[in-house]
């Protein structure tokens, strides 16, 4: 039997990452971890004081994130790991997983021109999309420059990387990686997967 199979959505901020991550999940039924709802429900429970208690939250988001992946994992469950991973930071977490569980990844690398993906990512704050504990006003700048730096790359995993360009989302080809993940997804199970549903 193969080993599970993590399907990790990746990239930089405002890059379509949970969008594509909900048509994946919907598609196929799977498990959805995220980075923002854990996020998202931490900042809901504790509150979201400043910018260093927000840091320490997405210190207990990233901890949290990976120990619900040791836990599908453990079950052999194959899922939807979402965040965007920057492979200096999260490259030894990544490893520590593969130690306690072996597994294979399937990554869809969500990514556009750097100009669109700052417009995005300042629009969508100033319209009232992001939940306020994310202070995206605070650190426009640093994720800017990270994004203009490379911070937010592939990261250096066992299995295929898909490259998704989603500076037109409208147009990106959703069958064609829909046909990539049955395919991964296939690999692991004794039965051909029934067709999914339209």
């Amino acid at each position: 039997m193969l080993d599970p199979l993590i399907i990790v959505i990746t990239g930089p901020p405002a890059s379509g990452k949970s969008s594509v991550a909900r048509r994946v999940t919907a598609r196929f039924a799977l498990p959805w971890v995220s980075k923002d709802g854990i996020k998202e429900t931490l900042y809901d429970s504790l509150g979201y004081h400043n910018r260093r208690a927000s840091g320490r939250l997405s210190t207990a988001t990233q901890d949290l994130l990976f120990h619900f992946a040791d836990v599908l994992l453990a079950a052999r469950q194959p899922f939807v790991l979402e965040s965007n991973f920057r492979p200096r930071r999260d490259a030894e977490a990544f490893r520590r997983l593969a130690s306690r569980h072996p597994y294979r990844a399937l990554q869809v690398h969500c990514d556009a021109p750097a100009p669109v993906l700052v417009r995005r990512f300042l629009n969508r704050w100033e319209a009232g999309r992001r939940h306020p504990g994310h202070a995206d006003d605070l650190t426009a700048q640093d994720i800017a420059h990270d994004i203009r730096t490379g911070e937010f790359a592939p990261l250096d995993l066992p299995g295929q990387t898909v490259h998704l360009d989603t500076g037109d989302f409208e147009g990106i080809d959703f069958p064609a990686l829909y046909a990539v993940i049955r395919a991964a997804l296939a690999e692991g199970t004794e039965e051909p997967l029934a067709p999914p549903a339209r």
